[in-house]
C-alpha cells in the first residue's frame, strides 16, 4: 500500500486495552498502511514524558503524513497544556486528525478541550461518589454488593489508604521544592516567552524534574503551579 498514516493509541492502565481504539482508526482508514504507536500512561502526564507521542509525531513528519487519534483526549487531557501542544504541533507542519472531532477549527479548539476537561472532572467526581456511597453502605449495612455480586463487607485497606495518603504528600512537596527552585532561576526572565524560557533552561542544561528537555507546556506547568501556591 502506498498510502501511509501513523496513528497513536493511549489507555492509562493495564487493564484496559487499546483494540477499540485500533479498529475505529482501521475502518476509517481501510486504504492505508498504517503504523501504530501505543502508550499506557496517564494523559495527564507532562509532554515530555510521552516518548511514543513524540516518536509518534516524528515519524509522520518524516512521512509527510497525517497523525491519526481514535479521540482526542488520546492527546491529552490537560486544557491549557493540550491547547499549548496542539499550537507547538501545528507550527512544526503537523497535520492531526481526530476521528470523534473530524471537522475541528482552531476556533473550536478551547471550548471542546474545555468539554474534555470538564467530563474527566465529573469522572472523578462520580467516582468518588460512588466510593463514598459503598462505605456509607458498608458502614449501615455492614456490607454492600460489588459489581462481581460479592458481598463485600468493607472497603480498600486503611494501611494501604494511609500509606497512599503519604505518598501523595511527599510527591506533591517535592514537586512543590522542585517548583521553587526553577522560578527562582525564571524569575529574572519572567517577561519572555514559555518557548523562550524552555530555550534558556536547555541552554544552561537544567533537567525537568524526570531529568528530560524543557518545552513550552513544561514551563506552563511550573507557572500554573506559582499561580495556585
Amino acid at each position: 500500500m502506498d498510502n501511509k498514516i501513523v496513528a497513536l493509541v493511549r489507555v492509562s492502565t493495564d487493564k484496559q486495552d487499546v483494540e477499540s481504539q485500533k479498529f475505529k482508526i482501521r475502518n476509517a482508514y481501510p486504504n492505508h498502511e498504517i503504523i501504530f504507536y501505543e502508550e499506557e500512561l496517564s494523559g495527564a502526564l507532562p509532554y515530555d514524558q510521552r516518548p511514543q507521542l513524540e516518536l509518534a509525531v516524528k515519524e509522520a513528519l518524516t512521512l509527510s503524513t497525517t497523525l491519526v487519534v481514535a479521540e482526542l483526549s488520546r492527546l491529552g487531557r490537560e486544557a491549557g497544556a493540550l491547547i499549548t501542544w496542539l499550537g507547538e504541533a501545528k507550527k512544526r507542519g503537523l497535520e492531526i486528525m481526530c476521528l470523534d472531532y473530524p471537522d475541528i477549527t482552531p476556533e473550536m479548539l478551547p471550548f471542546i478541550v474545555g468539554a474534555i476537561q470538564f467530563e474527566r472532572l465529573k469522572m472523578i467526581e462520580r467516582t468518588v461518589l460512588a466510593l463514598q456511597a459503598k462505605k456509607h453502605q458498608a458502614q449501615t449495612d455492614g456490607f454492600f454488593i460489588s459489581k462481581a455480586g460479592k458481598k463485600v463487607d468493607k472497603l480498600g485497606n486503611p494501611r494501604i489508604d494511609c500509606a497512599r495518603v503519604l505518598a501523595c504528600a511527599k510527591v506533591k512537596s517535592n514537586a512543590d521544592n522542585f517548583a521553587k527552585k526553577i522560578l527562582n532561576i525564571i524569575e529574572p526572565h519572567k517577561g519572555k516567552t514559555t518557548r523562550q524560557i524552555a530555550q534558556l533552561l536547555n541552554e544552561i542544561e537544567v533537567p525537568t524534574r524526570r531529568g528530560g528537555k524543557w518545552y513550552p507546556s513544561t514551563v506552563n506547568n511550573i507557572l500554573r503551579r506559582e499561580a495556585v501556591a
